[in-house]
């Protein structure tokens, strides 16, 4: 009985301890997006000394070999715009470069107790949700549209490449009267922003422009080969993506609704399961017509497309 009355009592103050968390899970503290378009972004001049940019390549180098040519279906859109070259550092920022990875959380914070009124405070744990190590060339670098980082607090912008080594590329963000604000950003610069404004780069004309794109979130640090979408569950995305995109039988792209992260942290994985299934009866229902209009020959090539993955 007293084993038994202990085992209650550990239990109460775990779930106890685990109540704000399953609150803010079930409840998250996102900035608005209408409200994130009137904020400032924070340019920090010369962040990043020449030291910092060579270390940044070579762990981009470590990342790349430990991918193993592994591709996030995820991000399969920017991947085709860039030609397949946006590396995931992640995890190996803060294991590899950690005294950079603490500069940039403490300029979040300084930027946020400057201009954006405590984002970051009163949070449960932050992290950098994902690290994105860009390289652009002209014959990939068309304009990225304007979005936002949905799920993410703060993102964190540094420039690798010397403005003279490219001609356009210019980071640009949304603001609330409608108009488009360009910035400033050259090399060894950081850009801090709300990760809910919209922001894009203007079309790469020429040169190559390499850039860290790094997301900071209220989660787990991850260990991910892309960017995470399970800021507090089991993480299930290790080289097995859920993704934000869904690719259509014409080949284009579709941002469904809520972001993923959105969509988990209202819905649970019980949304995965749903999609899940609902994807594979459209399946079902699409190769069931096709096959009404095929001959016999057109059934053996369908037999071989069926096996292929997204970009075999």
């Amino acid at each position: 009985q007293r084993s038994a009355r202990m085992a209650a009592s550990w239990l109460c103050v775990a779930i106890a301890a685990l109540a704000p968390l399953a609150k803010r899970v079930k409840e998250p503290r996102l900035p608005d997006l209408s409200k994130a378009q009137a904020t400032q972004v924070k340019r920090v001049p010369r962040f990043l000394s020449d030291e910092d940019i060579e270390s940044l390549h070579r762990v981009a180098g470590v990342a790349r070999a430990d991918a193993n040519g592994y591709t996030p279906q995820a991000t399969l859109e920017r991947q085709e715009r860039e030609g397949g070259r946006t590396v995931w550092i992640n995890h190996n920022l803060k294991e590899l470069l950690p005294d950079l990875h603490r500069r940039m959380l403490q300029a979040a914070r300084d930027a946020d107790n400057e201009l954006w009124g405590g984002v970051l405070e009163d949070r449960e744990m932050l992290s950098i949700r994902s690290v994105e190590y860009h390289t652009v060339l002209e014959d990939g670098g068309v304009a990225m549209a304007q979005h936002a980082d949905y799920g993410s607090l703060v993102t964190v912008d540094l420039m690798l490449s010397d403005t003279d080594a490219f001609q356009g590329g210019r980071f640009q963000t949304l603001e609330s009267d409608g108009q488009t604000m360009p910035h400033s950003f050259k090399r060894g610069d950081a850009l801090f922003f709300l990760s809910h404004k919209y922001h894009g780069v203007s079309s790469l004309t020429s040169g190559r422009r390499q850039i860290i794109v790094a997301e900071i979130w209220e989660g787990l640090p991850r260990r991910c080969p892309q960017r995470c979408d399970n800021p507090w569950l089991p993480c299930y995305c290790n080289y097995k993506p859920f993704t934000l995109y869904e690719r259509h039988s014409r080949g284009a792209y579709e941002r469904i609704g809520m972001s993923d992260i959105e969509k988990l942290r209202i819905e649970g994985l019980k949304y995965y399961r749903t999609l899940a299934d609902e994807t594979e009866s459209a399946r079902d229902t699409e190769t069931s017509r096709e096959s009404e209009h095929l001959d016999l020959s057109d059934i053996f090539v369908l037999g071989v497309k069926g096996n292929l993955r997204p970009g075999d």
